[in-house]
């Protein structure tokens, strides 16, 4: 039986698209932010299944683009609404994966 979350786990997975570049304004994605956290916590949710240093690699790879989006947006100084909009929806679903995490090492024995 495959495992489709084992290349995303190995760094096999194809690299994350870019942020934008400083100055230029963040873009929202094709998905709603409802959807953006279903599909984070889906993944989240899958890497929960794997030993604790793939759990982590994979926990990772899901928030850094997120966090390469807020550096940028961060860099460019001023913020438009759209902006902001989108660095609040990105933080909270960097926070989220988080705390699955955190809520995963309280549930797995060490």
């Amino acid at each position: 039986m495959s495992r489709p979350h084992a290349a995303a786990a190995t760094g096999a997975s194809s690299p994350a698209a870019p942020p934008p570049p400083a100055g230029a304004p963040a873009t929202p994605t094709a998905l709603g932010t409802e959807q953006r956290g279903e599909v984070v916590g889906g993944l989240m949710c899958a890497a929960s299944t794997l030993p604790s240093e793939s759990a982590s690699e994979v926990g990772l790879l899901v928030i850094r683009p997120l966090v390469a989006r807020a550096g940028s947006l961060a860099a460019a100084g001023s913020l438009s609404q759209e902006s902001l909009q989108v660095l609040a929806a990105d933080l909270n679903l960097m926070a989220s994966a988080i705390r699955f995490m955190d809520s995963r090492d309280e549930a797995v024995p060490h």
